[in-house]
């Protein structure tokens, strides 16, 4: 098959241009949706995975409360928003010992439709891993009933209040 030569006039060239900018910067998250870093706000706070009753008492100010890993209703857990950000990553909490599993692992509850249609979706937030069993949540606490699969589509077993 021949090869086929364009020519582009300088007017066509300019709008070439001008379209692919204008197909990157409709790409572009909106300048007004930042993602804030997540970030230490509570020093002494207790750290990811400790039972909580309240955000001050954790290290990031979250303390989580609801499914699908914490099904009590009077504490939470401390945790972090893992959606975005610098500092977001639950793995920066550390790793198990010799292995590159992380500690944590970010988990996103099911996206629900409120009764006017609209998605509603919960941030992200860093949950305990139990690649050993239940005694790897023992080292958070024992408030912690089972170390399992959630109903998140999670892949690994995670440390659960039920």
């Amino acid at each position: 098959m021949p090869r086929v030569a364009y020519r582009f006039t300088p007017v066509a060239l300019a709008l070439l241009a001008l379209l692919a900018t204008l197909a990157v910067t409709a790409c572009e998250e909106d300048p007004g949706d930042t993602c804030p870093a997540v970030t230490v706000k509570f020093p002494d706070g207790k750290a990811l995975g400790f039972e909580c009753t309240k955000d001050e008492e954790c290290k990031y100010g979250m303390c989580y409360k609801g499914s699908p890993t914490n099904f009590a209703t009077d504490f939470g857990i401390c945790t972090k928003n893992c959606s975005c950000g610098e500092g977001s990553d639950c793995a920066d909490e550390g790793y198990y010992p010799g292995s590159s599993e992380a500690l944590f692992q970010c988990v996103r509850p099911s996206i629900s439709t409120q009764p006017d249609g609209k998605k509603d979706t919960a941030a992200a937030f860093c949950v305990a891993q139990c690649l050993n069993g239940i005694s790897d949540c023992d080292a958070y606490g024992d408030f912690y009933t089972d170390c399992a699969v959630p109903e998140t589509g999670s892949l690994d077993r995670l440390c659960l209040v039920k």
